[in-house]
């Protein structure tokens, strides 16, 4: 499996993490706030908040967890909840695996439903009359059955998410940004190599070669404005989707190095140039640790570069967090 792939799967997981762990909290509420005592044993449960049904519609995952039940546990069987008063208008509709219920008018949608059983259509059933009666039993029965279940899954998921975490930040690389000024009269040469030291205070001092991604002159308008013309003479000889070209050649063998390599950086006399580095390794075992100071704040880092004449270019000392510190929000008077 490629590393966008694993990514992805992590954001999935993490996203459906999310959603369980803001179902749960919702779901706990509403049973406390409707659960049977001497002064609404009679009275029927806030349906309007009952939070498998909600505006965030979770029903998807509700209706997952009838399938971990039985019949025999539900308190109420459908039988005793046909003879009790209708009180909430609800309508079912299933077309293909497409499981629609409308609660007084709001209509949620299941994709991917199928009953493959007696049983889930019994229990799904009488979850229907549960709600059309509002019975405050079989309801609560049904919400602490989907917080067990979602209690299973979270853990289950999260532990599939730290895994995967692991597996992702051992294998990431740190790319960064820089703007070197030549605050000089004659043009400097770089070499396309840097090495970024990244340290704190504690247990870090890791140095890291820097390959060169790619570069931007600041005064580079004249080209930039010379580019645009010559794409208005070829937009006939571009395609549309993203300006690729329609027939592409390659018999064409151009002099300079493809993007994947990079020459030394010239930068002239009184200009800036930005450059993008990369590391050239990942950041393996250490790079759990790298992630834990970076949240923190305490983490810093600098980077060198050299000449074509062997001279050291340094940076200042900066913070490579994801929090400003303190002495930062100081200097800055907030």
């Amino acid at each position: 499996m490629k590393y966008h792939e694993v990514l992805k799967q992590e954001q999935r997981i993490g996203n459906l993490l999310s959603r369980l762990k803001e179902l749960k909290k919702e779901l706990i509420i509403w049973n406390e706030n409707n659960a049977t005592n001497q002064i609404n044993e009679f009275l029927p449960p806030n349906l309007k908040t009952f939070p498998a049904f909600d505006i965030k519609d979770y029903s998807e995952i509700f209706i997952a967890s009838l399938k971990t039940l039985n019949e025999n546990e539900i308190p109420v069987d459908t039988k005793r909840l046909l003879n009790l008063k209708e009180i909430v208008d609800v309508g079912i509709d299933q077309n293909r695996n497409i499981l629609s219920i409308s609660i007084e008018g709001k209509e949620r949608k299941v994709e991917n439903f199928t009953a493959t059983s007696n049983k889930d259509v019994a229990i799904l059933n009488n979850l229907i009359y549960s709600i059309r009666k509002s019975n405050r039993n079989n309801l609560l029965f049904y919400s602490q059955n989907c917080l067990e279940n979602i209690n299973e899954r979270v853990s289950n998921y999260q532990d599939i998410l730290n895994k995967l975490q692991v597996l992702l930040i051992q294998n990431s690389r740190i790319k960064i940004k820089v703007t070197i000024y030549n605050n000089g009269k004659e043009a400097v040469v770089l070499h396309p190599f840097f090495k970024l030291t990244v340290y704190n205070d504690k247990n870090i001092n890791e140095p890291y070669l820097m390959n060169t991604i790619n570069w931007e002159l600041d005064q580079m308008k004249p080209l930039n404005d010379y580019l645009n013309e010559i794409k208005e003479l070829m937009k006939e000889d571009l395609s549309e989707d993203n300006d690729k070209e329609k027939v592409i050649s390659n018999d064409y063998k151009s002099f300079f190095q493809d993007k994947k390599t990079f020459p030394h950086l010239s930068i002239p006399g009184g200009a800036n140039i930005t450059v993008i580095l990369e590391t050239s390794s990942n950041l393996s075992d250490k790079g759990n640790e790298i992630k834990k100071w970076f949240e923190s704040g305490a983490l810093f880092c600098r980077v060198d570069g050299l000449t074509v004449d062997n001279d050291l270019v340094n940076s200042p000392e900066i913070l490579f967090n994801a929090n400003i510190q303190d002495k930062v929000k100081t200097n800055l008077g907030l």
